[in-house]
């Protein structure tokens, strides 16, 4: 039986096997073939070709009509799709129009989901072992990151989280949340920046929580836009000890 069984998402065929293909770690380079055939046949994305403004081409992004559930999945990244209309790189302005757990999934390299579209999102747990990006993407019904870990650079410039967002105890390196517009409740509660933390020209429209957070690295909060309180309550910053922000409540 596979040893993560317990994500109730294995597929029967390999019931006897140590992992099922999505969960086994250090995969081969024929089963990160096969890893990605089978995740292609299970949820069945769409295809659509669509313009790029910023990029000025076209690329081919999925379209997810059904929930998807990936949690505990082992992401061989990178990978790409020869579809009919084209290539489809990672998941680069994909839509999911169901809920996307991805619940301690390990992505082992880098991944985007720049311009993706999420209605709920659980990335909870999960491992971004290289750089990763979210920029521009949009959460319209809630998402969890809540003790994911960002090894390397990650990126939210421009993110919209329309409902609630939860990083806390998150880990980051240098992370850039640039632009991000927080229309909800937002916890970065017991997070850690351990490398540079960027949230200038952040906008915050409802309670953002810090509570015992640590930045490590430097802290940039200029040109931030603030609705509502922002609270840092036993926070600490290493690099700049006794910060103070306009509008804000600092340890």
């Amino acid at each position: 039986m596979c040893k993560l069984s317990h994500f109730d998402n294995c597929d029967s065929e390999t019931e006897k096997e140590e992992y099922y293909i999505f969960h086994k770690p250090s995969k081969t380079e024929e089963e990160k073939r096969e890893f990605w055939r089978k995740f292609f046949d299970r949820f069945k994305p769409e295809e659509e070709e669509i313009n790029v403004a910023i990029k000025r081409k076209k690329i081919i992004r999925f379209i997810f009509k059904e929930g998807v559930d990936c949690s505990g999945y082992v992401f061989p990244i990178p990978f790409f799709k020869e579809t009919e209309i084209g290539i489809a790189k990672s998941f680069l302005y994909s839509v999911f129009e169901g809920s996307a757990y991805f619940y301690g999934a390990k992505f082992e390299e880098g991944i985007s989901f720049s311009g993706a579209r999420f209605k709920y999102a659980g990335f909870s747990g999960a491992t971004f072992s290289g750089d990763t990006d979210f920029s521009g993407a949009t959460f319209s019904r809630g998402a969890h990151f809540s003790g994911a870990e960002f090894k390397e650079d990650a990126s939210f410039s421009g993110v919209k989280f329309e409902e609630y967002a939860d990083f806390s105890g998150a880990i980051f390196s240098n992370t850039y949340f640039s632009g991000a517009e927080f229309k909800g409740c937002i916890s970065f509660s017991g997070a850690k920046f351990r490398g540079s933390a960027d949230f200038s020209g952040a906008k915050f429209e409802e309670y953002i929580d810090f509570s015992g957070a640590t930045f490590s690295g430097d802290v940039n909060f200029s040109k931030v836009k603030l609705e509502a309180p922002v609270l840092f309550p036993g926070a600490k910053f290493e690099v700049f000890p006794g910060f103070k922000l306009k509008g804000c409540i600092v340890p």
